[in-house]
């Protein structure tokens, strides 16, 4: 279920005062072509605002998150690694990475069906994609700070 920013809008105003909610922008922000553009465009609307604050709380967890997660398999806890994926995966569609939560989902359905799979490098290529995939995010946060400066 997607939830977009005028959803999130009409329920929050319910709660706060208008003087605390940001004025949504009267342009829109046109984010990187290698996002879930569609999604991010759904998801915060014409409030480039909220997307900032996602984009740099993805940035400030992400490593210590890898970590957590790179902890499980080195155990060989199959069932805390699978775990740690399944908490973590919405956070990659709220930046515009579902490409990276589908290919989690299809991990976790491949091992609850048993399937052999090489988890070491499966994660090696999760970590090198987050890797690629954060110095874009790093661009875009520098973006829509420019973006709302104007």
């Amino acid at each position: 279920m997607i939830i977009t920013y005028n959803e999130i809008s009409d329920v929050s105003s319910k709660y706060i005062t208008s003087k605390t909610m940001s004025e949504p922008k009267k342009t829109a922000f046109i984010y990187n072509e290698n996002l879930d553009t569609v999604y991010l465009n759904e998801a915060y609307g014409n409030d480039p605002t909220f997307a900032l604050e996602m984009f740099q709380m993805f940035l400030e967890i992400i490593d210590e998150e890898l970590l957590i997660i790179r902890g499980a398999l080195d155990i060989n806890s199959l069932d805390g690694f699978k775990q740690k994926l399944h908490r973590i995966k919405p956070t990659f569609g709220m930046v515009g990475l579902k490409s990276i939560s589908d290919r989690i989902e299809t991990l976790r359905k491949q091992i609850d069906a048993q399937e052999n799979i090489d988890l070491q490098k499966w994660y090696d290529q999760l970590e090198k994609d987050i890797v690629m995939h954060t110095a874009i995010l790093e661009i875009e946060v520098e973006n829509l700070k420019q973006f709302l400066a104007k």
